[in-house]
């Protein structure tokens, strides 16, 4: 029986995906990631590294049988990603992620659409009420955290634009 629900963000808390990152300041000052650098170097995300969080509290929810284990990302969801999350740190139970550069809602709308969806179904009934979102964007987590009200975890990471 599902008891519980583990939702992890992916670059910046389940793998370290810097190398192919870079952040920009726009005109209002704001520090945003450099969506063109990132675009260009999508085809390097198999060499993205596991971080400890993929390492302790991700492997330990893949081995719970009670838990229900969703990688919430606002990135696209490319083959060598699934490629790097199967052979270094496992899949998940559910991925929710772009399917194409078409798809511009922001990052926490993104997510919380798929887990609207996704928890609308009744196999988490009991679950949905133990759920725990863990983020390196503390807007996408804040929002997540009011729309489900659900934990929250924040992991610091220089990706969190």
């Amino acid at each position: 029986m599902l008891t519980e629900i583990n939702i992890f963000d992916c670059d910046g808390v389940l793998l370290d995906s810097s190398h192919r990152y870079k952040s920009m300041i726009r005109q209002d000052g704001a520090e945003v990631i450099d969506l063109a650098h990132w675009i260009e170097n999508e085809h390097l995300a198999y060499q993205d590294s596991p971080l400890p969080t993929a390492l302790k509290e991700y492997a330990a929810s893949l081995k719970n049988p009670n838990a229900y284990t969703i990688i919430a990302t606002a990135a696209i969801v490319c083959d060598n990603r699934i490629k790097c999350l199967r052979d270094k740190i496992g899949l998940p139970d559910y991925i929710i992620g772009r399917k194409n550069r078409q798809d511009t809602r922001g990052g926490a709308e993104l997510k919380i659409a798929g887990l609207r969806q996704l928890l609308a179904l009744k196999q988490f009934d009991i679950a949905r009420h133990n759920m725990t979102m863990i983020e390196d964007n503390l807007s996408y987590l804040t929002k997540i955290c009011k729309a489900f009200n659900c934990r929250g975890i924040y992991v610091p990471s220089g990706q969190g634009h």
